[in-house]
């Protein structure tokens, strides 16, 4: 017979044996757990350090973005001297005019990190666009790649407001996209940069064919919208882990679409006529690309017509050389060179560099008509007066330098 005693002494060894399993499998769990929990945070870390970096907008009064500027140059051309923030050879790049400065406003400092890291590893990728021609727009194609992945990935604060690159949807990932690409990340800091890389080489091999069939600068923006769906088309078909290697295969067999075959869109959509609509059908909403390229081919010729509308209701005044309005009594109604000049010359930036310079020959060639027209005391009459002081004031504040002014007595 067993004591009630001995009963109890054995209850209490069974308990405090159970207590002891349970301590042993708990401590087995968590030291399971933590090399979790630390890749999870470290994932999370990364992520944010990511989204923190592609949100800072490039500031060309910090050392530190400057330098990374510097660092584009000679990874660009590393046997020429660095020329600052303006300079003709920043074109060569493919930005728009010589201050690149102004195209980094919406892929902002991460912009600059992934055309330093292109050109480091794809330089012959950059010497075979150079040597297509002056439209290659490598630079443009890169800042346009890093927004078109912040906004599908989704690498930005909650609520923020994002510049578009092309109109229409907006495409995001997949939840399954983004956390491989968060734990590519965590494993390799430079998975965005390879990802970068990867779609601006499709997207120049696309432009360099789509050259070759006619397309120009106005067709650009169809392009930007077709890497868009490319980009979509291609991350959800891409494996875990994700890698380099795979995107790169994956990139190659489902290309940018492009359809070649049909004349060049800017011509179909400038054909009219009757047949026009059978021939193509234009879409619902212009494809247009919104912080780069300009949608209105004859902008220069519209603004030359109205500044010229605008001048003639314009007299120098001498004694405080300026440009005034005539015959105003209202002030409110009133304007003068300098908020004209200024105003076209911002609408301008919004476009292509090369808008500018036919905006001016529009308007030289309208000074060279008043020049002959009023000989032989051409400088004399009003109007030409007035013109030349407007164009002076337009070229100084677009920093355009035109010799032909210089021709013309101050």
């Amino acid at each position: 017979m067993i004591s009630l005693k001995q009963l109890g002494i054995q209850k209490l060894a069974d308990l405090c044996s159970c207590i002891n399993g349970l301590r042993r499998r708990h401590a087995v769990t968590n030291a399971h757990e933590m090399p979790a929990q630390t890749n999870r945070r470290k994932r999370e870390a990364q992520h944010d350090s990511l989204t923190t970096s592609i949100n800072t907008a490039f500031d060309p009064s910090s050392p530190a973005h400057l330098e990374q500027l510097e660092r584009l140059w000679h990874t660009a051309w590393p046997h020429l001297p660095y020329e600052g923030l303006k300079a003709e050879q920043w074109c060569e790049l493919g930005f728009q005019r010589s201050e690149p400065v102004s195209d980094f406003r919406g892929a902002g400092l991460q912009g600059v990190k992934n055309l330093i890291f292109f050109l480091e590893h794809r330089h012959d990728e950059f010497q075979q666009a150079v040597a297509s021609g002056e439209t290659h727009n490598l630079a443009v194609s890169g800042l346009a790649v890093t927004m078109l992945l912040r906004g599908y990935l989704e690498l930005h604060e909650p609520g923020q407001r994002l510049m578009p690159v092309v109109q229409g949807d907006e495409l995001r990932a997949p939840a399954a996209v983004r956390r491989r690409f968060v734990a590519w990340l965590a494993n390799d800091e430079t998975a965005l940069m390879e990802m970068h890389a990867i779609f601006v080489s499709s997207l120049q091999h696309a432009w360099r064919e789509a050259r070759a069939a006619g397309w120009n600068l106005l067709d650009f923006p169809i392009l930007l919208t077709a890497t868009r769906d490319h980009i979509a088309r291609t991350l959800p078909r891409a494996l875990a882990p994700l890698s380099a290697a795979q995107l790169a295969t994956l990139s190659a067999r489902y290309t940018v679409a492009l359809d070649l075959r049909a004349p060049p869109p800017h011509t179909r959509a400038m054909a009219g006529g009757r047949g026009a609509a059978s021939r193509y059908r234009a879409p619902t909403k212009q494809s247009y690309c919104a912080v780069f390229f300009c949608p209105l081919p004859q902008l220069p010729l519209a603004l030359a017509f109205f500044t010229v509308h605008q001048l003639s209701k314009m007299a120098l005044n001498e004694s405080v050389g300026l440009l005034t309005t005539v015959g105003r009594s209202n002030v409110d109604e009133a304007i003068d060179g300098v908020p004209l000049a200024v105003g076209v010359h911002v609408i301008l930036e919004q476009a292509h560099s090369n808008r500018t310079e036919a905006y001016v020959g529009y308007m030289l060639q309208y000074l060279r008509a008043l020049v002959c027209y009023r000989e032989p005391k051409a400088t004399d009459a009003p109007e030409v007066s007035v013109l030349l002081e407007y164009m002076r004031i337009f070229c100084d504040w677009a920093r355009y330098d035109c010799p032909e002014l210089r021709a013309f007595p101050q």
